[in-house]
Order: C-alpha cells, then sequence, then structure tokens
C-alpha cells in the first residue's frame, strides 16, 4: 500500500515537543477563528485556559490525527 512513497510519517512518530506545538498551533488559530465562542460571539475562557485544558487538548490532536499519515 505503502510503496509508491518514500516515506510514511505516522503522527505518533513525531517528537514529542513537535506534537505538543502543532496542538498549540491548531488550538491558537481555532480561538483566533472564533471557534471557541458562545452564541454572542464572545470567548467563553482566555487562550491561556484553553492551551491547559485536557479536553481541548485531546479533541485538537484528534482533529490532527485525522490528517495522518503523511505521504512522502
Amino acid at each position: 500500500m505503502y510503496e509508491n512513497y518514500g516515506f510514511v510519517l505516522n503522527w505518533d512518530e513525531l517528537d514529542e515537543d513537535l506534537r505538543e506545538a502543532k496542538i498549540n498551533t491548531f488550538i491558537e488559530k481555532a480561538y483566533m477563528d472564533g471557534e471557541y465562542n458562545n452564541e454572542k460571539g464572545e470567548s467563553q475562557h482566555e487562550l491561556d485556559w484553553y492551551l491547559e485544558d485536557k479536553e481541548t487538548r485531546d479533541s485538537a490532536e484528534r482533529h490532527i490525527e485525522a490528517y495522518f499519515p503523511m505521504y512522502f
């Protein structure tokens, strides 16, 4: 299945620091795009809260992981 690619990169093969940075970037972008706003368009929490919230981080990781493996 992977014979047409030089290598396949899986999410769990990335360095822990790189994975954490990707999760932070994903959350920050979602926050800036207003995805964490309530019906009135107001942010429910500060960005720092979302960056530290385990449920938010787990959700972000699932979204990112859906785009893996990456084929090169």
